[in-house]
């Protein structure tokens, strides 16, 4: 999931868009999605790789991942640490 959301983040929305389909872009949203809505302390490995996903959300325009994000006390938690 890291490795796919850095490429996000330094690729654009407009390069992912050229080079998958867009069932392949859903999928990818949909995982984004579900990562954003768990809820990992900070200790936990994924935690400081979970704190980039608003930067994928804003690339890509998914305003669903900000609002899981907003609302999940550990990720906001995780931000102010």
């Amino acid at each position: 999931m890291f490795w796919l959301n850095e490429k996000l983040i330094h690729s654009g929305k407009s390069l992912i868009e050229e080079i998958l389909f867009n069932h392949e872009i859903q999928q990818i949203k949909e995982l984004l999605i579900d990562w954003s809505a768990q809820e990992i302390p900070l200790d936990e490995d994924y935690s400081l790789n979970q704190l980039s996903l608003i930067q994928s959300g804003i690339i890509m325009q998914w305003q669903e991942i900000v609002n899981i994000l907003s609302n999940n006390e550990v990720y906001l938690n995780n931000l102010s640490c």
